[in-house]
């Protein structure tokens, strides 16, 4: 019932399906990277760990550091576009993977992701946020969550079915497909992403 009040609001909606088909590829990677180590790689356990403390690591550096001043300088919209891309390619060469047994092909996707996931999931929720009415912040922040959710659930059975029957690669070259379809529902909030910050004035003004 929730999620379908928030649907209606077409604007809102494109931004819920962008971090949808943002965490849906994020749900894969999560569940499928280690087994892509295993196979491709041959590495075990503690190799695998030392990618995640590499991920924490540039995560840290991103969200501590840099998240801030890359918001101000591009603003919501640009970085967010962006920082998508960049995860596009890190899909694709975390994919590579599977077909040329490179590390270094690995270090390049996993830290991509890592550095442009948080730019990623900042933008949007700015985004998200800013397309809200200051009532509609629990309701639209609940929605938002609940399609990660979803993503989180769908995502490891769709990825899981695609390695073990279409190839290794192709979970990951799909989730550069889906993101794409992220790129696209952002470009659509467009026009009234930009508009929105004159409205509030107004809003407030009103108020006044």
């Amino acid at each position: 019932k929730q999620l379908g009040r928030v649907w209606v609001m077409t604007n809102l909606r494109w931004l819920l399906l962008a971090g949808f088909f943002y965490a849906f590829p994020f749900a894969i990677l999560q569940s499928n990277l280690t087994i892509l180590l295993k196979d491709s790689l041959g590495w075990n356990a503690t190799e695998a760990g030392l990618i995640a403390t590499v991920v924490g690591v540039v995560d840290i550096l991103v969200q501590g550091v840099l998240v801030g001043k890359l918001l101000s300088i591009f603003g919501d919209v640009k970085l967010g576009i962006s920082s998508l891309i960049v995860v596009a390619i890190s899909y694709v060469l975390l994919g590579a993977v599977a077909l040329i047994a490179s590390p270094l092909l690995l270090m390049a996707g996993v830290i991509l992701f890592a550095g442009a996931g948080g730019l990623v999931e900042n933008a949007l929720r700015g985004l998200t946020s800013r397309m809200a009415g200051p009532r509609q912040q629990g309701l639209i922040g609940g929605a938002s969550q609940s399609m990660g959710s979803l993503a989180m659930i769908v995502g490891p059975l769709f990825g899981g079915l695609l390695y073990d029957q279409f190839g290794h690669a192709t979970p990951y070259w799909s989730g550069a497909l889906v993101i794409a379809l992220a790129i696209v529902s952002v470009a659509l909030a467009i026009p009234a992403v930009s508009k929105r910050p004159v409205e509030g004035e107004k809003d407030e003004a009103g108020v006044a």
